[in-house]
């Protein structure tokens, strides 16, 4: 025969805490075993040091040059960048064929008193104008401004 269980009776209620007692017991186990599998299998920050300086702001405000140096110095022993790049880029031909040469920078300050005098006059800017300019001139560059 099976026996009813009255809702106000001590043997039920005390079946009842101990399954509460017992599924609070194992749910906190659970937390402490899952934290512990957490530190375990965390990455180890050695060899992810060069992202976790990535991440940094004062990183993000180097030069690229000084950036792949942090980047390097933060790298384990042994550990090689996944791209290497040669130290010294390429020329191209014909840059080093056809060396420009810069004797001074008269050529922009008459393209700046160009630009200041047609401002002055509400003017466009004519390159054309360019030449004729002297830039050590004083006055207007041209008599019929006066």
């Amino acid at each position: 025969m099976a026996r009813q269980l009255a809702v106000g009776d001590m043997s039920s209620t005390r079946t009842v805490y101990a399954v509460v007692l017992a599924l609070g017991a194992i749910g906190v186990a659970l937390i402490f075993i899952g934290l512990w599998i957490v530190r375990q299998t965390k990455p180890d920050p050695e060899l992810l040091a060069p992202l976790e300086r990535m991440a940094d702001r004062l990183w993000l405000r180097q030069d690229p040059a000084q950036q792949r140096r942090t980047l390097d110095d933060a790298r384990p022993e042994g550990a090689r960048p996944a791209l290497r790049e040669k130290g010294v880029p390429e020329v191209d031909d014909d840059f080093t064929q056809s060396k420009p040469s810069v004797d001074n920078f008269d050529d922009l300050l008459a393209q700046q008193e160009v630009e200041r005098r047609h401002a002055a006059a509400g003017d466009s800017v004519l390159l054309d104008d360019v030449e004729d300019v002297d830039p050590h001139q004083e006055g207007p560059a041209n008599p019929d401004d006066e």
